[in-house]
């Protein structure tokens, strides 16, 4: 057998690459429920429609890796607040309110995986299709927060997110190379 076929043989082989997304329930037609979200110039922002948008898609995010689309499974940016800290040396670390501990606790979502062919990769790191085609697989997450952490996150709570924030914020000024995200939090004070 000639190098040429092997290699074909082992690439025939290899799983479909898939990206993820996490939904509150099952959705069965995803190109029928696609929605509009906005983006500033080139992309690296996106959601809603916030004051800088530029443009508009209809379409589907998703992530290339379970990991980044793990915390959702806790609820939607509307309804729960997280942040999150990685970082050279440093466990990757979420935190989420206290108060909030129980509703993540019995909220339910479904992950699907997709096959990464239909997705591009926008400026921001997500992933995004205006033909999802079909899922690859659903599966219902009943816990988040095993899921959250299968996926290689510390779970923290805090009693004040915007504090701890804050606190974050001031350490980032001397460590750079640490990455800050999160979602639901109101930062344009």
């Amino acid at each position: 057998m000639k190098w040429i076929e092997l290699f074909e043989n082992f690439w025939n082989e290899l799983p479909e690459k898939c990206v993820y997304r996490i939904d509150s329930q099952k959705i069965y037609d995803f190109n029928q429920d696609l929605r509009t979200y906005w983006g500033n110039r080139d992309w690296t922002i996106s959601g809603d429609y916030f004051r800088g948008a530029t443009s508009n898609r209809r379409g589907l995010f998703a992530s290339d890796t379970l990991k980044e689309c793990s915390p959702y499974s806790s609820g939607n940016p509307r309804s729960t607040r997280f942040i999150y800290l990685e970082g050279p040396g440093y466990i990757p670390t979420i935190w989420f309110e206290k108060g909030d501990r129980k509703k993540i606790h019995k909220h339910r979502s479904w992950l699907t995986s997709f096959s990464a062919k239909n997705f591009v990769k926008l400026p921001s790191g997500e992933m995004f299709s205006q033909n999802p085609g079909k899922p690859i697989e659903q599966r219902l997450i009943k816990n988040p927060f095993p899921f959250i952490q299968s996926t290689g996150w510390r779970i923290k709570f805090t009693h004040s997110l915007d504090e701890k924030l804050q606190t974050i914020q001031r350490f980032l000024v001397n460590n750079p190379e640490y990455k800050l995200g999160y979602e639901g939090l109101d930062t344009r004070n």
